[in-house]
């Protein structure tokens, strides 16, 4: 048997979640919301050997507040050829619950970030630190690494749209959520 080699994971950006699940979810009558999307990540396994990975968990932080856990996901049975590289969707949530946001600070970025308009026309993202945990199988073998990534993802649900969703959110939470720059928007949206 040779020397294992840990797999090098690349993500090459968000897409539509993997089951189809809707964009935005509001969650009951809270204040808490989801977000759904897929990760588009590349595997290449550098290994002579195949290598069967039982599941991969992945845990989203707040960019802010690193020690806030914001979401993840979890993919089971998948499977790497040698010395290939396997896309795949990897499914991914990120959660927006106003208990675990210290002064809103989330909840601001995803106001400012998803719903302003850029001066650049840029596709408005935004960005969390993950760790994606794989538990390897090769052999009678289990490594479990870690990998420490930041992910920059596009924002699944824009603009005047996402407005309309959150709206009775903002509203609640005035002054302290609402920018200048968004009271137009708002006003607008709602009347």
């Amino acid at each position: 048997m040779s020397t294992f080699k840990i797999p090098r994971i690349d993500y090459n950006g968000s897409t539509t979640h993997p089951d189809n699940l809707p964009a935005f979810q509001r969650n009951g009558s809270s204040n808490t919301f989801t977000f759904n999307m897929g990760l588009k990540i590349g595997v290449m396994n550098p290994n002579v050997e195949n290598l069967a990975l039982d599941s991969v968990k992945a845990v989203a932080y707040y960019i802010n507040q690193p020690d806030q856990t914001v979401g993840g996901g979890e993919m089971y049975n998948l499977h790497l050829k040698a010395h290939s590289i396997t896309n795949v969707t990897f499914p991914f949530q990120v959660v927006y619950d106003p208990s675990k946001d210290k002064d809103h600070e989330m909840l601001r970025d995803i106001v400012d970030l998803c719903i302003s308009p850029k001066q650049n026309n840029s596709v408005p993202t935004l960005t969390f630190h993950y760790d994606l945990m794989p538990v390897v199988k090769i052999i009678s073998l289990t490594y479990q690494p870690i990998y420490h990534q930041v992910v920059e993802v596009t924002c699944p649900v824009q603009g005047e749209q996402l407005l309309l969703l959150i709206k009775d959110m903002i509203v609640s939470y005035l002054p302290g959520v609402l920018l200048k720059s968004h009271l137009a928007a708002l006003l607008h949206a709602l009347f």
